[in-house]
């Protein structure tokens, strides 16, 4: 068979005061009281439509191109701050201290999988060390992703009510609400019958897993929608997180990261072909995520929430 060489383009360049595409969050001086509204975030802005990749990346983003990607993201810690940290969607392979300056760091982020240029992630802030959510068994299954939280230290708190099941501030011998919901879409995913040709342009990707070796998700102050869906990562905003004194908002959160969650099968790993396409791949996600909430809760249960 006739092989192709490959053909690498290097394109060097500057991002000089972006208007969109990324969004950077500097600390306030004149704020230092109130810390946790003054942490430093930098984070992209991601969208199906074409255009906002490319305000920070050269790149074809049209949602039809996908391609593999390999990220090197250079920081330098900020005095008074915890160490800043980069999350990317992908794996991150290493992290590397500069032998030049102590406070720079470099972290390799891979993303193996085919994905759309649209679905690139990057956040970077002072986050805490990684809260892994760790299954019941004492090895990972090997169709289930690496779940991982980042928040700042001063949200922390916030993290294990909204994330363990039923508000629970100590772990228990339950798994995570989002373990299950995890299972349950994976178990459904087996069902389907894909095309062969996607799953031999997709060998690394079995049917009746998880697209992605991690599903990441990171809490960031100031962002522009309350989750925002990349390949295997979330960025969503603090104000989604919730305790036991907040009832009203634990449904709201679960079904804003339950959809967000379908999307990585249905959008992310499954791109429509073109944008007038983009109706079917959003309305997969969502009526996966109601049939889910059918499940768990049952139908009149769902159906008065459709309603609402």
């Amino acid at each position: 068979a006739e092989e192709w060489v490959p053909l690498i383009v290097r394109v060097d360049f500057i991002l000089e005061k972006p208007k969109a595409g990324v969004h950077f969050k500097l600390p306030d001086d004149d704020k230092q009281k109130y810390k946790s509204q003054c942490d430093p975030y930098m984070f992209t802005i991601n969208s199906p439509l074409p255009g906002a990749t490319r305000c920070w990346l050269p790149c074809l983003d049209r949602i039809r191109d996908r391609c593999s990607w390999d990220f090197f993201v250079t920081v330098s810690d900020i005095e008074g701050f915890n160490p800043i940290m980069v999350v990317c969607s992908g794996n991150l392979v290493k992290m590397t201290n500069s032998s030049t300056s102590p406070n720079q760091k470099t972290f390799h982020y891979n993303q193996p999988v085919a994905i759309p240029a649209q679905y690139i992630g990057v956040v970077c802030g002072p986050f805490v060390n990684p809260f892994v959510l760790d299954y019941p068994q004492e090895a990972l299954p090997h169709n289930r992703p690496k779940i991982i939280a980042y928040i700042s230290e001063e949200w922390q708190n916030w993290l294990i009510p909204t994330l363990y099941p039923d508000g629970d501030d100590e772990p228990t011998e339950d798994t995570y609400w989002l373990h299950r919901a995890m299972d349950y879409f994976i178990e459904e995913y087996s069902k389907f019958n894909l095309h062969p040709e996607f799953d031999k342009n997709n060998p690394d990707v079995k049917s009746g897993s998880f697209p992605f070796k991690r599903f990441q998700i990171v809490f960031v102050d100031h962002c522009y929608s309350e989750v925002n869906v990349c390949a295997g990562l979330l960025i969503c905003r603090l104000n989604i997180l919730y305790n036991k004194s907040i009832i009203d908002q634990r449904e709201k959160t679960r079904r804003a990261l339950i959809t967000a969650l379908t999307q990585q099968w249905f959008g992310i790993f499954i791109p429509p072909y073109s944008w007038r396409d983009y109706w079917l791949a959003a309305g997969l996600s969502n009526f996966w995520a109601s049939m889910y909430f059918q499940n768990i809760y049952g139908i009149p249960a769902s159906r008065y929430q459709r309603k609402k």
